[in-house]
């Protein structure tokens, strides 16, 4: 009375299930599984209200990365550890460190930047500011450590010139 399971039928089902979850993957990953990618965090003083998860890093308006996670440094009060990640192709050169080393020599750092005028997001924008002196802070050797500065926007408010 029962019958005998078609093996060609599970096979199929087997088959099929394993293209939907790699296709799932790739989709909802976009990617991000098979890039060669460098953690970094920054260390921001001001307010992060408005910065996402999942907010672009970029440089000059180039996405290079992505953020990751955002969490309250316990070492030291006030400080907001950002952590993402930098695409290792859009650095220049074979070691992506070192280009990062030499890219903060010659004044790579981060800033909030404002993403929407209407959503209120911002992303973290990296700019080459060689006036500036950096401040680094060592609190995380697991991710390469890129200098921040306060953006206009941060400089405006403690200044008292902020929008009300």
């Amino acid at each position: 009375m029962s019958q005998q399971a078609s093996t060609k039928l599970i096979g199929a089902f087997v088959i099929g299930a394993v293209v939907l979850m790699i296709a799932t993957v790739l989709v909802l990953g976009r990617g991000a599984l098979f890039r060669d990618t460098v953690p970094v965090v920054m260390f921001f003083d001001g307010d992060v209200q408005g910065l996402p998860v999942g907010a672009p890093i970029a440089f000059r308006g180039v996405k290079v990365g992505q953020i990751t996670r955002i969490r309250i440094q316990g070492k030291s009060a006030g400080k907001i550890a950002v952590y993402g990640w930098v695409d290792e192709k859009q650095l220049p050169g074979e070691d992506p460190e070192r280009a990062l080393r030499g890219l903060i020599q010659e004044g790579l750092r981060a800033q909030l930047g404002q993403q929407s005028l209407v959503s209120g997001q911002f992303y973290v924008s990296l700019s080459l500011l060689p006036t500036t002196t950096p401040t680094r802070y060592g609190f995380d050797p697991s991710a390469f450590e890129i200098p921040t500065v306060p953006s206009p926007i941060q400089q405006g408010t403690e200044r008292g010139l902020g929008l009300m």
